[in-house]
């Protein structure tokens, strides 16, 4: 591949994440936003979108040492956000799953936020917004395009 598309793309997209965060970067103002650390909404998020999944997958997807994920994990476990299961075929292995009440947190958390945006959203014209929601979901089908070949 081209050094020189390679070099504009990791350009562009170091420069499009101020430009998101300036526009959408109040999100977490929001009073109930605050109950948790990111940290622990990050793992809610991964489940959510995962579903059940190994301590070994979620340090790896979020880039966390597993010594400093046992005790968020255990945090949860205690706000009954997540359940701890032994795994059927290797009793050394922990899946994590959400619980009925960490589905419900996630859900609000996301409602919360769709509102938040949509607030922010609030200056930018019909095209412009028609724009942005076809460039996104291009970005997103190359990306599980991408993704899929890999496997």
């Amino acid at each position: 591949m081209d050094d020189k598309n390679l070099t504009a793309f990791a350009e562009g997209i170091l420069s499009i994440f101020p430009i998101f965060m300036k526009n959408f970067g109040k999100i977490d103002d929001l009073e109930e936003n605050h109950c948790l650390p990111n940290s622990h909404k990050n793992i809610l998020c991964l489940l959510d979108t995962f579903g059940v999944l190994t301590m070994s997958n979620i340090s790896k997807k979020l880039c966390i040492n597993k010594c400093n994920l046992t005790p968020i994990i255990n945090n949860l476990i205690n706000l009954d956000l997540v359940y701890k299961i032994v795994d059927n075929d290797d009793r050394r292995i922990y899946n994590i799953q959400l619980t009925s009440k960490g589905e419900s947190f996630v859900e609000n958390q996301k409602n919360l936020t769709i509102c938040k945006i949509k607030e922010n959203l609030s200056s930018f014209t019909e095209n412009e917004i028609e724009d942005m929601i076809y460039h996104l979901n291009s970005i997103k089908n190359i990306l599980c395009d991408v993704k899929s070949r890999e496997k």
